[in-house]
């Protein structure tokens, strides 16, 4: 684990569950947004909607250069 894993870890922790079950699934475990669906029992655009969400939480908490 990287020093930059380990500011996302603690940057997830800061997000409300909706959203990091969402990115844990999709970025982290590399679940396909159909996969996430079937294991979050979502729709599809919920996915999509709770992962820009995330990520825009995330940018706020960690900075934007952290992703780009």
């Amino acid at each position: 684990m990287t020093i930059k894993d380990i500011g996302l870890h603690r940057a997830l922790t800061q997000i409300d569950s909706k959203y990091r079950d969402v990115i844990n699934l999709l970025y982290l475990q590399g679940y396909t947004q159909q996969e996430a669906v079937e294991k979050l029992g979502i729709s599809l655009n919920t996915v999509k909607s709770r992962a820009q969400i995330a990520i825009r939480e995330l940018q706020k908490i960690v900075g934007e250069s952290a992703f780009w």
